[in-house]
């Protein structure tokens, strides 16, 4: 269903509802009305007839000349009836099948109620008075009663004249509705219209001048939204450009090496040639494991758990996997942990990828005899620590680092230039901080994360 029949809609019903509580009111009302003038003509019929009744001492009498019963019945439209009653529903005179009335009023005082007479519905007005020579006691009561045949005509009058104007209004009012709503919708018309001639790659932002004002903050997060994957889009052409240009040096080495095994003769050459070229396919495997990496952590959006990380227990875990690595480096790894529990909110497997790349970029760059540190302090929520006393990162370069292939000068051994952004990139989505400085002494550098007190939150990687 369209925004325009949507919005009908909602219009539509409240305003039938209203039509519909109008007709009733109308109808009640009209009758009410009606019933003025006729219930007046009722009574002023009863009080007449009231005066043709007299007692004696043994009976009632009721006189009803042959012109006042002209008169009475001369009503082309409805049937006039009346009924002289004792207080107990003794019928003195008229037709007895006249309804009796509910109750027992004041004498002098009419009363009006309904009823059917002969299968007709009827207004009957009922006059209780003392006829002259009748005890106090003994009241009678004088009953007039008509059918409706006037009254509903002229109540279908009232009708025709209040209800078929609302209608017509009401009618006219849809009608400008739906004529001003089909005004308001060309410019989102004319937007589609527009958004479907666009190229699928065309991310530019939309205009909002000619949007209505209520609908300008769904523009803005929209242009927002195509902003954000602008970035990502260029990101992602960044990314498949510059893993293109990575891969191509060790594949082109991989090719050398497999062409000059192919032509070695001697079993030492050819030794000294698979170890070159294992070697290379190691680095090869390591550079592709990392771009997936970072690619699953840039772009494919998906949104991390929130366990309950014991940082304490990941230290420990991490290090004891790479001490075989630095033994074989004669490099003293450590772990100091937190003698109370650390806990923070995260990913596990994400968190373990951090702390396993920052360890293994200690370890890269740290020379034989060296030191690597991982601490857990309990500072501003939660502090992990990698101190390593390698090489050191100069202070203009600590920010580069974290760009995807981005290696500080003069390095060795030469890294693929992808586990610092990776680092980034997850510490990022868990509103973690990374921090670079020098140690307290000698040389390397100290990698500070810094997460936020535990919290039970849930957020989408982005590019």
């Amino acid at each position: 269903m369209s925004f325009a029949a949507k919005l009908l809609d909602w219009l539509l019903a409240p305003l039938l509802f209203l039509w519909f509580a109008s007709v009733a009111i109308t109808n009640f009302m009209a009758m009410d009305t009606v019933n003025l003038p006729y219930d007046q003509h009722l009574e002023e019929m009863a009080q007449a007839m009231a005066k043709l009744v007299r007692g004696t001492d043994e009976e009632l009498i009721f006189e009803f000349p042959r012109e006042a019963e002209h008169f009475f019945r001369a009503d082309q439209r409805d049937e006039m009836f009346f009924a002289i009653r004792r207080p107990w529903g003794e019928v003195l005179a008229g037709n007895p099948d006249v309804p009796l009335l509910p109750g027992r009023p004041e004498p002098g005082v009419a009363v009006f109620h309904g009823g059917f007479l002969h299968g007709e519905e009827v207004r009957v007005a009922s006059l209780p008075v003392l006829a002259a020579g009748v005890a106090e006691d003994q009241p009678v009561i004088v009953q007039v009663a008509e059918t409706l045949h006037k009254r509903h005509a002229l109540s279908g009058e009232i009708h025709t004249q209040v209800i078929l104007p609302q209608l017509f209004v009401l009618v006219g009012a849809l009608l400008l509705v739906w004529y001003g709503l089909t005004y308001v919708i060309k410019p989102l018309k004319r937007l589609k219209e527009a958004m479907d001639r666009r190229h699928h790659r065309d991310l530019t932002p939309v205009d909002p001048a000619d949007i209505p004002q209520e609908l300008r903050p769904l523009i803005t997060s929209v242009n927002e939204l195509m902003a954000r994957l602008e970035r990502n889009f260029k990101a992602q052409q960044r990314f498949i450009a510059d893993a293109a240009h990575q891969l191509r040096t060790p594949l082109a080495g991989l090719k050398s090496h497999t062409q000059l095994l192919l032509r070695q003769d001697d079993p030492r050459a050819m030794k000294h040639a698979l170890t070159q070229l294992a070697a290379s396919v190691e680095r090869t495997s390591r550079l592709a494991n990392q771009l997936l990496s970072l690619a699953r952590a840039e772009t494919t959006g998906r949104t991390i758990r929130h366990d309950a990380v014991d940082l304490n227990a990941l230290a420990r875990k991490v290090v004891e996997q790479w001490l075989p690595r630095a033994i074989e480096k004669h490099i003293d790894l450590g772990v100091e942990i937190c003698p109370e529990p650390l806990t923070v909110t995260g990913d596990t497997l994400l968190l373990g990828e951090v702390l396993n790349n920052l360890v293994d970029n200690a370890l890269t760059y740290t020379p034989r005899g060296g030191r690597v540190t991982v601490r857990t302090r309990p500072e501003g929520g939660a502090l992990l620590v990698v101190e390593d006393s390698g090489v050191g990162i100069p202070p203009d370069e600590r920010e580069l680092v974290f760009q995807p292939f981005y290696r500080v000068l003069d390095s060795e051994p030469r890294g693929t230039g992808l586990g610092l952004a990776i680092v980034r990139s997850i510490l990022d989505a868990h509103e973690a901080s990374i921090t670079l400085r020098d140690p307290e002494s000698g040389t390397g550098t100290v990698f500070e994360l810094q997460f936020p007190r535990p919290a039970p939150y849930v957020r989408e990687f982005v590019g």
